[in-house]
Order: C-alpha cells, then structure tokens, then sequence
C-alpha cells in the first residue's frame, strides 16, 4: 500500500467497519452482497514477508458467489491504524498513528 502523500506508510491495521464496495452513489457493507454473504474481514490488511514494514490487502477465500459479485468493483478498506515510515537506506517506524471512523483513513481498490 503506498500513501498518495508523505509520510510513507508501514503496517497498517483494519479493526474497524466491514470493507465497503462502491454501490451507485455510495458505499455499501461488504456483508449485504452474496448468495453466502461476505465476512467481515473478506478483504484485510496483511503484512508482506519480503518487506516487514510494509502492507497489502489480502482477501479470504471466495465462496458461492462472492467472486462474481466482487468482480470490476471498487472496495474501500478502513484501517484503525498505521506506522508512518522514514525512508533510507535502513527505513524507520517514526509514528503508530491511531485513526477512527471521522479520519477517513482508508485503501480503495478496484477487483479485476
């Protein structure tokens, strides 16, 4: 996950809303869509082994038909908080920023 501004962003947590797809005008719990609805934490935050103060998103196996209903939509991600990083040649953890619902702070991505 890369920040659109600085600082740069490490770790990141989701303990938060359920991820959201954009729906029409607005978006949407991920846990009103499927034949086998959504859990949750479908879509979450995961560290990445090759870089250890870095994230992704990460998604749990689909079931009935929750790949179908994701396909081509954009997902929201809220996360709860996140370690700002220092670049260099040896990258630092300079903050754990908590976040809450008025914040914002989220990943937005669109599935294929």
């Amino acid at each position: 996950i890369v920040s659109r501004k600085n600082p740069v962003v490490g770790i990141l947590n989701s303990n938060g809303p359920a991820p959201e797809f954009l729906i029409d005008d607005g978006f949407k719990p991920i846990t009103d869509f499927g034949s086998q609805p959504f859990t949750p934490t479908h879509f979450k935050p995961l560290s990445i082994k090759m870089n250890p103060l870095a994230s992704g998103i990460a998604h749990q196996t689909f079931h009935g038909d929750q790949l179908s209903v994701s396909r081509g939509k954009c997902v929201r991600v809220s996360f709860t908080n996140y370690q700002q990083i220092l670049q260099g040649p040896v990258p630092q953890v300079i903050n754990n920023v908590n976040t809450d619902d008025t914040t914002n702070k989220c990943v937005v991505f669109k599935t294929e």
